[in-house]
């Protein structure tokens, strides 16, 4: 769950009492680790005092303020001891900030740059509203270029999880046009793939973000019996004989092009499991919204294998998995019964039909299920299409909190 802040929220107020100032809207922290908590809670403004510890005021201040720095994200301010905080804020009989108190709570919860990145609204706006929804923390999905990612405040939204490719300097579908993938047969192509992953990893650790999503293959094949059978399901066909039919023929397909598509992905994910491990950042392979990607369950245990440490893991997405469970392809329980224990973080949405990253509580899939699954370590995350308002964010949050898949931030 999310980083909480270590230092008293209340000692600036009570240290400038003398001077006629109450109740602003700041937090004093000690290190840049409590920065994220501070961050994530809503604090209008952060200030850090010397990271050795309160200084007398005889004592001139040390300027190491950056001791042990992890993360980009920087304070308002620096200081070097108390009474700098007279400078800061000056006594003006000011009435109490309501911006923190007004905020009864906060989610435990990301959202996912999907919801603005492609909406026609400057880029930082999508944290400031997900903000004003009451999300503690973000996604950046796989969708924003290097330009999008100078857009945003970093000092003021703190990054939960970072998704494969990102910055991306090809979207997904032009990695598929160049082949740039970890499960390509071009070697060339993918080690591109790998150091694009490599390059994720890179921009977590940057953040001071927890996880990195990966799409552990995409096979780029003809896909026509996938597309038929889903028009199948969306017309009421599912019952079928020519349902029936399809799908056998679906699936042995899959089983003759994906094996040699998967030997490069084993392959991959050992190359970026060497190079996320000293990093400290949790990967999640992520289960996918089409059959023919990579991975099925069978070769998510495969892949799991590789690396038994808690940091390597399982990105599960409730939306992706009862999609082909609705097409009748994988039972959605299945997923969480044998990975649930291998969970990293969670996309969480809802689906309507087949028709995903829908606002949950609109949709089919049941979210108390999978609360019965999410470890209390896993990252979560709302994953949602850009059509929603702010409010459609909130109501989402609060049917995964009435689930039990999210809790609130006090």
């Amino acid at each position: 769950m999310a980083p909480r802040p270590t230092c008293d929220p209340f000692i600036i107020d009570r240290y400038l009492a003398g001077a006629g100032y109450a109740g602003i809207d700041a937090l004093l922290i000690l290190n840049k680790q409590d920065l994220i908590g501070a961050r994530q809670a809503g604090y209008g403004e952060v200030v850090i005092i010397d990271l050795k510890g309160y200084q007398l005021d005889g004592m001139e201040p040390d300027d190491d303020f950056e001791c042990g720095k992890t993360i980009a994200m920087q304070p308002d301010f620096k200081i070097g001891r108390l009474r700098e905080l007279l400078e800061l804020y000056p006594g003006q009989n000011q009435p109490a900030s309501t911006t923190y108190s007004q905020n009864n709570h906060r989610f435990d919860l990301a959202l996912s740059t999907m919801w603005g990145v492609d909406q026609d609204l400057p880029f930082n706006q999508t944290f400031e509203l997900g903000r004003s929804a009451g999300f503690s923390c973000f996604e950046l999905n796989h969708k924003v270029t290097p330009d999008l990612y100078n857009q945003w405040n970093k000092n003021q939204f703190y990054i939960s999880t970072v998704h494969d490719p990102c910055p991306a300097e090809f979207i997904i579908n032009e990695l598929k046009v160049n082949d740039y993938v970890i499960s390509s047969l071009d070697e060339a192509c993918r080690k591109r793939g790998v150091d694009i992953a490599r390059q994720t990893i890179d921009t977590a650790c940057e953040l001071g973000a927890r996880s990195v999503v990966i799409h552990p293959g995409i096979t780029l094949c003809d896909r026509s019996l996938e597309r038929r059978l889903r028009t199948l399901f969306k017309t009421g066909k599912k019952n079928t004989s020519e349902y029936q039919m399809v799908m056998q023929e679906l699936i042995a397909d899959r089983a003759r092009v994906v094996p040699p598509l998967f030997d490069q992905v084993v392959k991959s994910m050992m190359e970026i499991i060497e190079y996320a491990r000293p990093t400290g950042i949790e990967v999640g392979l992520e289960n996918r919204y089409y059959f023919y990607d990579i991975p099925i369950p069978f070769e998510l245990q495969v892949l799991l294998e590789l690396c038994d440490e808690d940091w390597y893991g399982f990105q599960y997405d409730s939306g992706h998995a009862y999609t082909l469970n609705a097409l009748g392809l994988f039972d959605h329980e299945e997923w969480l019964k044998r990975f649930g224990n291998r969970i990293i973080g969670a996309h969480l949405h809802d689906v309507q039909g087949i028709d995903d990253h829908q606002i949950p509580g609109t949709g089919d899939v049941d979210f108390k299920m999978i609360a019965r699954y999410l470890p209390p370590t896993a990252f979560r995350s709302l994953e949602v299409a850009p059509r929603f308002s702010v409010d459609e964010l909130r109501r989402g949050a609060e049917v995964l909190t009435h689930a039990g898949c999210v809790e609130r931030i006090p």
